[in-house]
Parts: C-alpha cells; sequence; structure tokens
C-alpha cells in the first residue's frame, strides 16, 4: 500500500500550501516552475507574448527563420516580436 504524504501545490495568483491529500485542486501546481511569472495565462496569445518576450534578438531571428522570415537584428526587440506575430 502506497503511502500519500502531505505535499505542496503552487498557485499562480495565490501562496503555496500543503495539502494532505490527492488529487491536487484545478488551477494548482504540484511543481513551483509551473507559474509564469506571478500571471494567470488566460489564453493561447498571451502565453505566445510571454514566451517571445523571453527570447533574445538572435532567438527571434532564428524562430523568424522557422517562418520564413528574414529578420534584422540592428532593429528593436519589440519591432522583432511584432514581425513575428504577423507570420504567425
Amino acid at each position: 500500500m502506497k503511502v500519500e504524504y502531505p505535499k505542496w501545490v503552487y498557485h499562480p495568483t495565490e501562496q503555496a500550501k500543503i495539502i494532505n491529500e490527492p488529487p491536487v485542486p484545478d488551477g494548482w501546481y504540484d511543481h513551483p516552475d509551473c507559474k509564469v511569472d506571478d500571471k494567470t495565462i488566460t489564453n493561447e496569445a498571451e502565453a505566445v507574448d510571454l514566451i517571445l518576450e523571453d527570447l533574445t534578438k538572435k532567438e527571434l531571428e532564428e524562430l523568424g527563420r522557422g517562418f520564413g522570415l528574414e529578420l534584422d537584428r540592428r532593429k528593436k526587440k519589440e519591432t522583432l516580436i511584432a514581425e513575428i506575430r504577423e507570420a504567425i
């Protein structure tokens, strides 16, 4: 018989807490890395925006090539992100 121990659960907008029995409640995660900068993502576009903002200009350039774009890294990062958003 498997013994269930108390475990920490994490939520994007609330303090972490300990639960004594499974399963993990909806909206809560069993690992702190499941949080995204304390923001709740409500749609796919917000998730894409967060990912693009974390990339460097070089990474954005490489991503753009995957969409058939040739980005100019001399431009501002926001401009590169806007060009990729248009291509997606």
